[in-house]
């Protein structure tokens, strides 16, 4: 099949925040197809450096070739980037004095792959895995769980509102293994109880769910934000763009405690806390412009937020 062109989100406003400048060192940890780091790319020079993090090495040998042209030293390194530090350490740069991007989504190429089975559009295995090196699949996670813990899988990681009878159904339709026997489940139910997705197809918080789930998203960018401080030089800047709520709560709660002169509870007279701040946030979040809301509606859910650190 024809491979989707993946439409880079927030491509301006997401370069333009780490504000390129010589002699610095920048990091993609979600490269993708290179989007971002192309773009990023031209504002480099030989006096700078790239790296470049993806843990999907068919992601990493699209934009290895996307890449090429770079007029600054690009060094491309497999791995997730929960594992960010460790990552740079063997990449020669254990410490970033530029910036860091993260774009959190999936990209076109990945859900337009069916062998993926990140999407429901076809038949496929249900698969989702984003790097060979993750061993559970979606179709074990449905087919395995008790229906309680795929109901709150579901309403935790997707606010999913029949996600108990959809949870049921799919323990009464198992085995499961593939996208489309999934999808018709949770179809079938919204049928059954007379409700209309909005603006979506009935499946698809179920399969964000299980896709967050199978690749340990939530775990995984809890860690990276953990480790920010020890890598992010003064002066340096993070700007990561989010797809869904959970994910952008999680950041935005990281930046307003990171940027916190205190933590002590608001009724408490003294602050005791002695919490230095590690970064300043940088203006409000950044959403899609209505021009590219027209030509990519996909971006519709996108939020960039920037912070940099003291």
């Amino acid at each position: 099949m024809t491979m989707l062109q993946h439409t880079t989100v927030l491509l301006e406003e997401a370069v333009e925040a780490l504000l390129p400048r010589p002699n610095l060192a920048y990091v993609d940890a979600t490269l993708g197809g290179g989007g971002h780091a192309r773009r990023l790319c031209e504002h480099l020079d030989r006096s700078n450096a790239l790296v470049g993090i993806d843990q999907d090495p068919v992601a990493l040998e699209k934009a290895r070739a996307s890449l090429a042209g770079c007029g600054t030293d690009v060094i491309l390194k497999q791995g997730n980037f929960r594992n960010l530090h460790s990552l740079l350490i063997e990449a020669g740069f254990p410490k970033i004095d530029g910036g860091i991007l993260m774009d959190l989504g999936v990209s076109d190429f990945q859900l337009g792959e069916a062998a993926r089975g990140f999407s429901f559009s076809q038949e496929a295995p249900l698969d989702m895995r984003m790097s060979p090196e993750m061993h559970q699949t979606a179709a074990e996670l449905v087919n395995t769980m008790d229906p309680k813990s795929l109901a709150n899988l579901f309403y935790k990681y997707a606010d999913e509102k029949l996600s108990r009878q959809i949870a049921s159904a799919i323990a009464n339709a198992r085995p499961i293994t593939t996208t489309r026997q999934l999808a018709q489940i949770a179809e079938g139910i919204y049928r059954q109880k007379g409700v209309k997705a909005q603006n979506i197809h009935p499946a698809t918080r179920i399969f964000q769910a299980l896709r967050i789930a199978v690749n340990q998203e939530m775990e995984a960018l809890e860690s990276v934000l953990e480790q920010l401080p020890s890598i992010l030089l003064p002066g340096a800047r993070v700007a990561i763009i989010t797809f869904h709520s959970l994910e952008d709560r999680m950041v935005k709660q990281y930046f307003r405690e990171a940027s916190a002169v205190c933590l002590c509870p608001p009724r408490q007279p003294l602050c005791t806390c002695q919490h230095q701040p590690t970064f300043s946030l940088v203006g409000k979040p950044i959403f899609p412009s209505d021009a590219e809301l027209q030509a990519s509606p996909k971006s519709r859910s996108a939020k960039l937020r920037i912070a940099e650190r003291i």
